[in-house]
């Protein structure tokens, strides 16, 4: 039902904004961008990577949630790439992101 939905989605958004965002992707681009393109896993874990940032950046999210979420990639990756010369790839991530794009265009 609606109010099911509605109250579902006001949990998930109280669970969501006490989750140390920054710190659980940070910790998972870092593993994205540092694994080995030869690595068996690499395709299975940049499709979960991917889920994972298109999930919590959806515009589709409510409340204060979806800006926490993007405050949260926007430190993950300065401290995942540290040195990263171009922010290129961050903007054009952030832009698939925005209109949430394909899994294959965020991996």
């Amino acid at each position: 039902s609606l109010l099911e939905a509605a109250a579902s989605a006001a949990v998930a958004a109280e669970r969501l904004a006490v989750l140390p965002l920054a710190q659980l992707l940070q910790t998972a681009l870092w593993a994205a961008v540092r694994m080995d393109d030869g690595d068996a896993q690499c395709s299975k874990v940049l499709a979960e990577t991917a889920i994972i940032l298109r999930n919590l950046t959806s515009p589709r999210l409510t409340g204060g949630c979806r800006q926490q979420a993007l405050d949260g990639l926007r430190q993950a990756l300065v401290a995942a790439l540290p040195g990263l010369r171009s922010d290129t790839a961050p903007r054009t991530l952030y832009e698939v992101l925005d209109r949430e794009g394909s899994l294959k265009d965020i991996r």
